[in-house]
C-alpha cells in the first residue's frame, strides 16, 4: 500500500512545475526557466552565463528586474507567453525588464515589456548602455515599453552593438526612445521590423545625436516612425 500510495502521489504531482534552475547563477552557468515565475534571474556580477526562457514561459517580478546579467551572456527569449517578461507595472521610473553585460547575445521571440527595455546595469543616467552586444528581435517578438524620462527599448549607447529587428519595438512614454545607439552601432531593420514612438516630444525611433560611423538599414517593409523630434 506505501508503493501504492508513493505512485499515486508521484502522478499527482509529476506535472511541470514553474521554475528557473538557477535565479542567481554563477559564471559559465547554463540555466533555464520554464512556467510562470515571479523572482527574476539576478547574477550582474556573473560572466558567461547562457539563460533561456522556455516557449510558454515567463518572469513577472512584483520588483525589480526580471534578467540581469554580467558580461558575454546569452539570452533567449522564448515565445508563447504574452508577456513572457514584464516590470511595467512596477512603481519605479526606471523600472528596466533586463540588464546586461558588454560582449552579450540576445534572441527574443517572446514579448518584453518595462518602463524601459533592455539596458546596461548604470540606470541612473542612462548615458552608458551595453557595448559590443549583438540583439536580435525575430519576427513576432516584441520590446513594449512606457516609461518617460528618457527611457530606452534598448540602450546600446556604449556602441559597437548589432541590431537586427525583424519584430516591433512599441515606445509610447513621453521622452521614450527605442535604440540609443553608441558609435560604430549596425541597424539592420528587416521586412517585418517596425520602431515606433509614439509621445510627440523629444522621443525618437533611434536616438544618437553625437554618435558617429552608425549604420541604419531599412529593408522595403520595414518601418521607422516617430511623432517626436528625433529621428
Amino acid at each position: 500500500m506505501l508503493s501504492i500510495s508513493s505512485l499515486a502521489l508521484a502522478a499527482i504531482g509529476g506535472g511541470a512545475q514553474a521554475a528557473c534552475t538557477s535565479t542567481a547563477p554563477a559564471s559559465n552557468t547554463i540555466v533555464t526557466c520554464s512556467g510562470a515565475n515571479t523572482t527574476g534571474v539576478i547574477a550582474p556580477a556573473s560572466t558567461g552565463v547562457t539563460l533561456t526562457i522556455d516557449p510558454n514561459g515567463s518572469i513577472i517580478p512584483p520588483s525589480g528586474l526580471a534578467i540581469s546579467l554580467g558580461g558575454t551572456a546569452n539570452v533567449t527569449i522564448g515565445a508563447g507567453a504574452d508577456p513572457t517578461i514584464d516590470t511595467s507595472g512596477q512603481a519605479a521610473t526606471t523600472a528596466y525588464a533586463i540588464v546586461i553585460g558588454d560582449g552579450s547575445t540576445m534572441t527574443i521571440d517572446g514579448i518584453i515589456k518595462g518602463k524601459g527595455g533592455i539596458s546596461d546595469a548604470n540606470l541612473g543616467t542612462n548615458l552608458t548602455g551595453f557595448a559590443n552586444s549583438t540583439i536580435t528581435l525575430n519576427a513576432g517578438g516584441k520590446i513594449i515599453t512606457t516609461g518617460t524620462a528618457q527611457n530606452f527599448a534598448l540602450n546600446g549607447r556604449g556602441g559597437n552593438n548589432i541590431y537586427q529587428i525583424d519584430g516591433l519595438i512599441d515606445v509610447t512614454g513621453a521622452s521614450g526612445q527605442g535604440i540609443g545607439v553608441g558609435n560604430g552601432d549596425q541597424i539592420t531593420i528587416g521586412a517585418t521590423g517596425s520602431i515606433i514612438t509614439r509621445a510627440g516630444d523629444s522621443s525618437g525611433a533611434i536616438a544618437g545625436s553625437g554618435k558617429n560611423n552608425v549604420k541604419v538599414t531599412v529593408a522595403q517593409g520595414g518601418l521607422v516612425e516617430t511623432h517626436g523630434s528625433a529621428y
